[in-house]
């Protein structure tokens, strides 16, 4: 059976990256590893997005947005 986590990214956390967009670093669930899943991001209650994902380590990631309203779900598979 295939382990799946999820993590909220919340509106009220983007900060920014002084470019136009938005940024947060995001800490991936106990028992993941950043070599080992796909990352599926959906606005909340939504459909699938494909933001610019940036690996900082093998457990945190950061994420970017255009607009900073927004809530993310991340899924991990």
């Amino acid at each position: 059976r295939m382990q799946q986590g999820a993590v909220n990214i919340q509106a009220a956390s983007w900060t920014s990256d002084g470019n136009g967009r938005y940024k947060q670093t995001v800490t991936v669930p106990t028992g993941f590893d950043m070599d080992d899943f796909t990352i599926t991001v959906r606005i909340s209650g939504s459909h699938i997005i494909y933001p610019s994902i940036e690996r900082l380590s093998s457990t945190t990631f950061r994420i970017y947005t255009p607009d900073n309203s927004l809530t993310y779900i991340a899924t991990f598979r």
